[in-house]
């Protein structure tokens, strides 16, 4: 679980601040059109890493 939160916390934290991983994705496929296929590849991991974390730590989020 610990290398599970530091993956997250490096990827996702924005300077003091997590940033959910919908909000990422949005921008990415935003600015990188090139970049879709493999973005949609990872979302749906990254989602329910996400999920499994916020679950541990008793916060709420929706899975898109």
């Amino acid at each position: 679980m610990e290398e599970k939160l530091v993956y997250y916390a490096d990827k996702w934290a924005c300077e003091d601040q997590l940033v959910l991983v919908d909000e990422l994705m949005y921008d990415l496929k935003k600015k990188n059109h090139g970049i879709g296929p493999l973005v949609a590849k990872a979302e749906l991991k990254i989602k329910l890493l996400e999920k499994e974390i916020f679950d541990k730590i008793n916060v709420s989020i929706e899975l898109k």
